[in-house]
């Protein structure tokens, strides 16, 4: 037996308005939890900043009080080195880099433009000698 027009129309009303409640609810669910989590989620992010620049500076202040030196490692971070661990950095760094500069000096006095270059600056001295 099929619906008449009248029963149909209120049904869909009643229906439409059982939807439209229930949609305002969700939503105000939804609005109320998302309020909720990011209002937290700002707080805590916020306490955990507060917490590591806290440390950071109670770090700092450690280690100038024990004096720590600042440094640097191979990728640029801020490290810090103990007084020993700064004199043993000194040490190999120095060491290095005279190494390096012994090694740059021989290969440099090996290098037949070294003694090309001697030979043209002997015979540029001794063109001008002569004259």
């Amino acid at each position: 037996m099929p619906l008449s027009d009248e029963e149909q129309q209120a049904i869909r009303e009643k229906f439409l308005q059982e939807l439209k409640r229930e949609h305002e609810e969700r939503e105000a669910r939804a609005q109320k939890k998302m309020r909720k989590t990011s209002r937290h989620l700002f707080d805590e992010d916020k306490k955990q900043k507060d917490i590591l620049k806290y440390k950071s500076d109670l770090r700092r202040s450690f280690y100038e009080e024990h004096g720590y030196e600042v440094g640097a490692d191979h990728t640029g971070r801020e490290k810090w080195l103990s007084p020993s661990e700064a004199r043993r950095h000194k040490r190999r760094k120095d060491r290095t880099s005279q190494k390096n500069n012994q090694k740059a000096k021989e290969r440099w006095e090996q290098s037949p433009f070294f003694y090309l270059g001697v030979v043209f600056l002997a015979a540029v001295l001794g063109f001008f000698i002569a004259k």
